[in-house]
């Protein structure tokens, strides 16, 4: 693929992204202001993940059968309307309606990209693209995060999401002026990559399952927490009381952090991601016990940020192992998989967390979601020996 071809589809996905990031962050704000209570915008959000897990293998599949092009197209109409949409959902229900269908569309951008990394590059260099994946995803997310914090106070909540789906279908927009040049440059390297190679059909190798599904739910139980709670811990907890602006540049931490810290840590941890796995999972037990005694913004923000370390030491790692035994033709459905163990996390995160907080306290919620990562580290452990004679193809 040309750089050109690789450059509008990475700032078309950089403007989607933003815009996703920029919604994220105010839609616990938003629901609240209109009377949703707390533990129903941690339901809520909790359905964006039932959604994310119910189709992300299905998109992953239709990726390796039909291609990209349909399904982003699907992606921008689904996540623009909703945000069109968004200022008129004033209950409980509407909030899990919506949460619902954005997350149903919400693996489809990240599966597309994802895959094009297994499907140009050898095993080798999965880790470090990967990180700089997820390192451009998590920019984004800062600059949706900043952008959303210092623009609602003028706009308001409400109308802030008319700015967020102009965002998408503007991106969208941009993709399809050079949809000619992509058709001819970079979609017949696919159709070549992806034509089924003669001699007998290769065996998949599933044997990374078990072990990725024990390291991707709690990781993203921290992610889904420190990017859909946070805030309202920051802005409804009555020794914090920080304010919107205050609770964007808390969230704004973790993606900073991740930023920087996603293609440093891939690279340098490739040839030992299994141990750096496991050392970050420890870390983040850590990282949740120290919470339970940060109480000024600022300290919650430095916590935040040190979480976003944890998680680039185990996302773009995690990733990789499992497509090692994947051939690449089948890249779609992998990261579908992956990405279905990921949303169990992103389910049980602002639930639990939420849940726990109301009912038992803030320190009880952190300990809890915590120690998710200790009860999983003997079954890592475990799983980590059925790979250890995992041929490397």
């Amino acid at each position: 693929m040309s750089s050109g071809g690789w450059s509008r589809f990475h700032t078309f996905y950089l403007v989607f992204t933003v815009a996703r990031g920029f919604a994220q962050l105010l839609l616990p704000l938003y629901f609240v202001s209109v009377g949703i209570p707390v533990l129903g915008v941690g339901v809520a959000i909790g359905v964006f993940g039932v959604g994310l897990l119910v189709f992300e293998v299905l998109w992953g599949v239709l990726l390796d059968r039909a291609g990209p092009k349909s399904l982003v197209l699907v992606a921008v109409v689904t996540t623009a309307g909703s945000y069109f949409m968004l200022p008129f959902v004033k209950t409980s229900e509407g909030a899990i309606a919506v949460e619902f269908v954005l997350g149903a569309t919400a693996p489809i951008v990240t599966l597309v990209a994802r895959s094009n990394v297994v499907r140009r590059g050898e095993s080798g260099s999965w880790a470090g693209g990967f990180g700089l994946l997820g390192s451009l995803y998590s920019f984004s997310q800062l600059i949706g995060s900043l952008l959303g914090s210092f623009v609602a106070p003028f706009v308001g909540l409400s109308d802030s999401f008319y700015v967020a789906g102009a965002l998408c279908a503007g991106g969208y927009a941009y993709h399809l002026l050079g949809e000619r040049q992509q058709t001819v440059v970079v979609q017949a390297p696919e159709v070549k990559a992806e034509a089924p190679p003669s001699g007998p059909r290769p065996r998949l190798d599933w044997r990374g399952l078990p072990l990725l599904g024990l390291v991707a739910v709690p990781t993203f139980i921290i992610f889904s927490f420190f990017t859909n709670i946070i805030q309202l811990v920051v802005t409804e907890t009555h020794a914090i009381s920080a304010s919107e602006s205050e609770a964007g540049i808390v969230v704004s931490s973790f993606w900073l952090s991740t930023t920087i810290f996603q293609p440093l840590i891939a690279r340098r941890a490739a040839k030992s991601a299994r141990k750096w796995i496991g050392v970050a999972m420890l870390c983040a037990f850590a990282v949740f016990a120290l919470m339970t005694q940060l109480y000024n913004v600022w300290e919650v923000a430095a916590g935040v940020f040190l979480a976003g370390i944890c998680y680039s030491s185990i996302s773009p790692l995690s990733l990789s192992l499992l497509m090692v035994g994947i051939p690449a033709r089948y890249a779609g459905r992998a990261i579908g998989v992956y990405g279905a163990a990921e949303d169990v996390g992103v389910i049980l995160g602002p639930l639990v967390g939420s849940a726990v907080w109301v009912e038992y306290g803030l320190t009880q919620a952190y300990l809890t979601l915590g120690a998710t990562f200790l009860l999983v580290l003997i079954p890592y452990g475990v799983a980590l020996r059925s790979l250890a004679t995992r041929p490397n193809r």
